[in-house]
């Protein structure tokens, strides 16, 4: 995988990116008609499926336009293996919806380009912090596809140009969360098991918090 556009996975992809053939992929045809379904579905949210939140659900675009080059330069070899990711994903964990999958793992794809970071990790991330719920609540009030304290949000979000979204847009959040986690790769020298562990339980370094890291790393390599 030679990267998001370029930069996930440190490699440049070759040859420049391209306007993308829809017609003569049926993978990349999929994965434009679930992201072409997720812009519908994120609007009807706001009054059907999440009737007790009508102002704090955006549409995939709205958020996505922050970056709108970021996804304008995506190639078909980029969304080819967006596409394969869902797939083993969807394998392993049957239940699922597609939709929401292919949401979470495209949000994870703009962090990732945004941030220049491993595409699969911050997909392992939102994998093992939500398992794509968007609409996630923790009991410690951490919220959304990378499960984000009030705090971190607060904190990065107009760092990172999204505080006029909802934690709960999974653009928004997977950008936020996965550039806390780069900073916090920094600031422990390069060390990403120290930065999971502190992303999980801080300063703590619970011993549960060195298993949540190993768990995140192991299926970022085996996805």
């Amino acid at each position: 995988f030679g990267g998001i556009s370029g930069y996930i996975g440190c490699k440049m992809l070759h040859p420049a990116p391209v306007v993308v053939s829809y017609v003569n992929d049926s993978r990349v045809a999929q994965l434009q008609a679930q992201i072409d379904l997720l812009k519908k579905e994120a609007i009807a949210n706001k009054t059907t499926v999440y009737p007790q939140m009508p102002n704090s659900v955006e549409s995939f675009t709205d958020t996505s336009g922050k970056y709108e080059k970021i996804l304008s330069v995506l190639t078909e070899a980029d969304l080819a293996v967006i596409s394969q990711v869902v797939t083993t994903l969807k394998k392993r964990h049957p239940k699922l919806r597609t939709q929401a999958l292919y949401r979470g793992v495209v949000s994870c794809a703009v962090a990732a380009k945004v941030h220049k970071v491993p595409f699969k990790q911050a997909v392992a991330l939102a994998l093992v912090e939500s398992t794509f719920d968007f609409f996630a609540v923790s009991q410690a009030n951490c919220k959304g596809l990378t499960q984000l304290s009030a705090l971190i949000w607060r904190s990065y979000s107009p760092k990172y140009g999204v505080s006029g979204f909802s934690v709960f847009n999974p653009v928004a959040n997977a950008v936020v969360g996965v550039g806390y986690l780069k900073e916090l790769t920094r600031s422990h020298s390069g060390n990403t098991h120290r930065a999971l562990v502190f992303y999980n339980g801080g300063s703590s370094g619970h011993s549960s918090c060195h298993l949540y890291a190993a768990k995140v790393l192991r299926l970022a390599a085996t996805l």
